[in-house]
Parts: C-alpha cells; sequence; structure tokens
C-alpha cells in the first residue's frame, strides 16, 4: 500500500504541481460514497449505482458490482477503523460489510484483476 500511496502522490505531484490534499483515507471514503467505480468510466455519473446493487447485481469484467461493493466496504472499513477523524466510517462501513457478507454470502473476494477492463 505505501508503494501505491507514493506512487500516486508522485503522479499526482507531476500532473499538478502541488501535493496531494487530504490523505488516503479521505480519498477511499469518497471513492466508496460515489459508487461510480462498480462500473465502467464510460456510465459513470448517469445514476445511484450503489442503490442499484442493492436491487440488483452485474457483472463487469470477471467480477459483480456487489463482489466490487463488498471489497471497497473492506479496504474503506481497514483504513478508516482507527483514523483518528473517520473511525465513525470504520464502524459503519465494517457494519454495512458485515450486512453485504450476510445478505450475499455466496460472494467470491475480488481476484488481482477484474479485467478486462471495458473503460480502458
Amino acid at each position: 500500500m505505501a508503494a501505491a500511496e507514493a506512487a500516486y502522490a508522485a503522479a499526482w505531484r507531476e500532473a499538478t504541481g502541488t501535493e496531494v490534499p487530504g490523505d488516503p483515507a479521505d480519498a477511499c471514503v469518497g471513492w466508496l460514497i460515489r459508487g461510480d467505480a462498480l462500473v465502467p468510466q464510460a456510465r459513470r455519473g448517469t445514476r445511484d449505482y450503489l442503490a442499484r446493487a442493492v436491487r440488483r447485481d452485474w457483472r463487469w469484467g470477471a467480477c459483480s458490482a456487489r463482489e466490487r461493493l463488498r471489497h471497497r466496504l473492506g479496504v474503506v472499513a481497514g483504513l478508516t477503523a482507527d483514523h483518528p477523524r473517520l473511525s465513525e466510517v470504520g464502524a459503519l462501513t465494517g457494519a454495512l460489510l458485515g450486512a453485504v457478507e450476510s445478505r450475499w454470502p455466496a460472494l467470491r473476494p475480488l481476484p488481482a484483476t477484474c479485467g478486462p477492463r471495458a473503460d480502458a
């Protein structure tokens, strides 16, 4: 994770000439709330995909939307559980993760890649 954060910060500095605002936990919470990572880039911002994933699942590449949601809840819960400002978000996402795993117990963990990427 440290290598990924360093690469992201370097790319951000190169692109903007500034330091990355906030911390990675803030960015990951936004990533979860937007729900846009549940669909290809061309479809992002066109509907509430978090609400849609509760009603029905769909596949994008090798992974389903609910599998992606489960993964993102786990990432955010882990990053924010002991965070000084985001521990309540950690508790909420941890509870949501438990609910997702109870409601859909057959969800698989994400593989190393969910490709092929439809938005590449």
